[in-house]
């Protein structure tokens, strides 16, 4: 780690105190579960502000170990929850829910993807197993 100039031990301490206030924010929410438990765009909030937290605090590790392509990527990540916080801001449960089809559609994509993916594995055992046994088919399960 370099010294650090008294401008960057300023943006640290002022990071700190941001941390603070962002800390002070969760711990002073008064959210209720209601009948949309995890769905509830409160609940979704509070979840977006926790992570924003965990990726701030470690955006200041990186800062400080002067990993700064971590510090920008955990960074980048703070503005992306932040423009997440505003969809939900304006559009509540429709944004809530849209993001929850959204994640459905990507896994669906995925286990797709992973059944390709398992289909050419299976080809390519065959393979080898025949070039192995040098040519005699075998069973493969």
């Amino acid at each position: 780690m370099t010294e650090q100039s008294p401008k960057r031990q300023s943006a640290i301490a002022f990071s700190e105190r941001l941390l603070g206030v962002a800390i002070d924010t969760v711990a002073s929410s008064k959210v209720e579960i209601t009948e949309l438990g995890a769905r509830d765009p409160k609940i979704v909030a509070l979840a977006l502000l926790c992570r924003t937290i965990s990726n701030f605090k470690g955006a200041m590790v990186m800062v400080r170990e002067d990993l700064i392509i971590e510090a920008q990527t955990l960074t980048r990540c703070c503005y992306e929850n932040l423009i997440w916080i505003a969809a939900l801001r304006d559009r509540g449960s429709q944004f809530v829910n849209d993001m929850l089809n959204d994640e459905a559609a990507n896994l669906q994509t995925y286990e797709q993807a992973y059944q390709s993916a398992s289909q050419v594995f299976n080809i390519v055992n065959t393979l080898i197993m025949s070039a192995l046994n040098l040519g005699v088919q075998t069973a493969v399960t």
